[in-house]
């Protein structure tokens, strides 16, 4: 789908240069023209050689070819558009993807330079499939360990805090990166298309990685939790004066709750560590 056009804006210079090539290319080849009349009978009445005639013929198409040249060149200055064979080329840009404009870097009238090898060429826009959105982060190097490819992933975005966006990692980079004094691996998370959410590009949002899963378990608070050597231990309300100390069974955690496996049913009361003072 066309997005913009861009008009090609010759200096005054420029423009004369070129009708004059073209004026001087009709020249060429009309003098060639008058020409090829007295070679061909000379070529005939054998006075030249078969080479000169070809020499002549190879001359007489390359100004063919140079006047179609500098009339094409003219037509693209003054319009922007031309027809080379079988294919018009005009100066239309069109979308390279399906998606969505992100940013115009242009506006009309704006001076724009194509890429070349020597010099850097013009953003006009920037441009996104919104319907496959990439969120890139970074993971601990403590954790990098527990992680792979294809695993699912509940993004919490800042700006939609009532919303989970659900993505799968797809890349975990090889090599770590410095930052903050820490060692972190970027990572990347495909998004599929949010059906209740509305992402936008730039939006900042903290990932949390499925590394297992269980439904239906029962959990505490781990901050709870006294854990002493291989043992874990809960103090465990008996009655509104008395408690006792219980170990228990621990599995799957998220550094927030943690799984008790068992020593310990639905209903309990467990009693909170006292607080550490620091003297």
């Amino acid at each position: 789908q066309p997005i913009l056009e861009v008009r090609p804006d010759p200096t005054p210079l420029e423009l004369a240069d070129a009708k004059r090539q073209v004026q001087l290319s009709q020249v060429d080849l009309d003098n060639l023209k008058k020409e090829q009349i007295r070679t061909k009978s000379l070529h005939a009445s054998k006075l030249i050689s078969d080479k000169e005639y070809e020499d002549f013929q190879k001359n007489f198409e390359q100004s063919e070819l140079r006047l179609k040249i500098s009339s094409e060149k003219l037509a693209l200055m003054e319009s922007g558009k031309v027809k080379i064979g079988e294919t018009e080329i005009e100066s239309i840009v069109k979308a390279p993807i399906s998606g969505s404009i992100l940013n115009r870097a242009v506006e009309v009238g704006d001076p724009v330079t194509p890429l070349t090898s020597y010099q850097e060429g013009t953003v006009l826009m920037k441009m996104a499939n919104m319907e496959r959105l990439i969120f890139k982060g970074t993971v601990d190097e403590i954790d990098v360990g527990k992680m792979k490819e294809g695993m699912d992933v509940e993004i919490k975005v800042g700006a939609l805090p009532s919303d989970t966006v659900r993505g799968v990692l797809r890349k975990i980079w090889l090599k770590a990166e410095k930052k903050d004094n820490a060692t972190v691996f970027p990572i990347e998370i495909l998004i599929p298309a949010a059906k209740n959410s509305v992402l936008r590009a730039g939006y900042s949002a903290n990932a949390n990685i499925i590394i297992q899963r269980k439904n239906q378990v029962l959990t505490i608070p781990e901050r709870v939790v006294t854990f002493s050597n291989d043992s874990a231990f809960v103090q465990v309300a008996l009655d509104s004066k008395k408690s006792e100390k219980r170990y228990i069974k621990t599995g799957l955690s998220d550094a927030i709750n943690i799984e008790v496996a068992s020593g310990l049913k639905e209903g309990d009361e467990v009693f909170e560590k006292p607080v550490k003072k620091i003297d």
